[in-house]
Order: structure tokens, then C-alpha cells, then sequence
């Protein structure tokens, strides 16, 4: 798990990984929505893909083509947050198992449900309600040694791997 203090860094790290050939469905982004402090905000999705406006619009609205899952949530205390990717579609499952798993937000729940320690899952919600963007990214050792070497080359401020964490499909490890 890579922890990005802005949109720019973690686009650019997204855009590196493909170029070294992650593939997409490996790789999952979260983060704000939008900043609370935005003025005003707005999505739609009349006959096409969503599209978003404000400060972050471009970059959602184009991250939101590229991958094949995402969903939007407004959770207390972290505010409206963006879920891309295949953990997209835990964070919709989880939503109502949330509050059986320790009172977790669906975030939470979700990064539990793939293996991440309680004490992991604080730090990474901590970083989304301070702004910052999470990248995941599972898969082989090599994907994931790639994946290293990127984070570091655009300047993740903390990566993280996580050898017990489990896709919902296969079990594989997480950077």
C-alpha cells in the first residue's frame, strides 16, 4: 500500500505502474472525493461515464474511465471518499458488514476483509482524512517489486507491504 500526500503524486505513480506493465485490474486508488474546503462540487453521469467537477474533477473523472469499478461514499469523519478499482467492489459489499467488524467504517472493513491489521487500516484512514491518496496494488512478486521501485521513484511518503493481505479473488500479496 503506498500512501500519497496528493492527486499528482499518486496519478503519476498510477501512470508508471502501467507503463511497467501492472495491469490496471491490479491496482486500486482511494482518496477524498473532493476537498471539504472546495466551494462547489458536482458529479453526473447522463448517457456516459461519471464525470466530476471541482479541484479534483479531472482527476477522478479520468481515473473513473480507466479502471472498471469504483463507488463513492460519504462516511463520517472521512467525508466523501472514492474507492477505484477492484477494491471497489468489496467496499460495496462491505458497507453493511461494516459495524459487525469492530465498528469499522466500509473502508476499514474492506482493508480487514483483505488481511491489513487493525493498527494498518487506522493509519491508512488517518492518511485519507488528512488528504492523502492510497494506491494498492496486488499481485506477483515481480508486479510487486515493480511496484516498489516506482512508489520510491515517485516519492510515495510511506509504502507498505503487507505479505498476509489477500485479494478477494487469489491469494497475493499487497504493496
Amino acid at each position: 500500500m503506498g500512501v500519497f500526500g496528493g492527486h499528482h503524486a499518486v496519478d503519476q505513480a498510477i501512470h508508471a505502474l502501467r507503463f511497467a506493465g501492472v495491469p490496471n485490474s491490479n491496482i486500486s486508488v482511494i482518496g477524498r472525493a473532493y476537498s471539504l474546503e472546495e466551494k462547489s462540487v458536482g458529479l453526473h453521469a447522463m448517457g456516459g461515464p461519471l464525470t466530476m467537477w471541482g479541484e479534483r474533477g479531472v482527476f477522478w473523472s479520468t481515473l473513473w474511465r480507466e479502471f472498471d469499478g469504483g463507488v463513492i461514499l460519504f462516511v463520517p469523519l472521512l467525508g466523501s471518499v472514492m474507492v477505484l478499482g477492484r477494491l471497489a467492489n468489496v467496499v460495496v459489499c462491505k458497507i453493511d458488514e461494516a459495524r459487525a467488524v469492530g465498528n469499522l467504517s466500509p473502508l476499514g472493513s474492506t482493508l480487514f476483509s483483505i488481511g491489513m491489521s487493525p493498527s494498518s487500516i487506522v493509519d491508512y484512514e488517518r492518511a485519507v482524512m488528512a488528504d492523502g491518496f492510497l494506491a494498492c496494488v496486488s499481485g506477483t512478486e515481480d508486479q510487486l517489486a515493480t511496484t516498489r521501485r516506482v512508489f520510491s521513484d515517485v516519492g510515495v511518503k510511506c509504502a507498505t507491504t503487507h505479505e498476509r493481505a489477500r485479494s478477494p479473488e487469489t491469494p497475493v500479496s499487497h504493496v
